[in-house]
């Protein structure tokens, strides 16, 4: 896990690398202030996603639901040769909002990739089936 060192970075972004697949899960952090800025960001991850329409061969979105931990989302699973392959949001709709999005250091060859993309979906998905927001 590496802080982010792109130009336009903000607090509480990194990349967790995959250095053995050569890839990373871009990490991005905000604190909500308002529900205009809440649904920016919401708009902002799902233009995101389909920014990939053009080389997809799909774009699955999934809800995610635990409302005993505030923790709702969408899940974007994107599936053809595109930049990245799996994209997602959490957020509690009020103060927090977490996004990440994993990509390839090369260019994408769905099908060579497609084993190591589902291998890191596992993570992915412990990742958010166990996260929960800190006081």
């Amino acid at each position: 896990m590496l802080k982010d060192s792109s130009k336009d970075t903000r607090p509480c972004w990194y990349n967790l690398s995959f250095n053995q697949f050569n890839a990373r899960l871009h990490l991005t952090y905000y604190d909500i202030s308002s529900k205009k800025e809440y649904e920016g960001l919401v708009e902002d991850a799902r233009t995101f996603a389909f920014k990939h329409t053009v080389k997809a061969n799909s774009i699955d979105q999934k809800l995610i639901n635990y409302p005993e931990k505030k923790v709702y989302g969408v899940y974007y699973a994107i599936e053809g040769n595109t930049a990245s392959s799996v994209q997602f949001f959490l957020t509690d709709s009020t103060k927090h909002y977490f996004r990440g999005a994993l990509y390839f250091n090369e260019r994408p060859q769905y099908d060579s990739i497609q084993p190591v993309v589902s291998f890191i979906k596992k993570d992915i998905d412990r990742m958010i089936s166990t996260f929960k927001w800190i006081k």
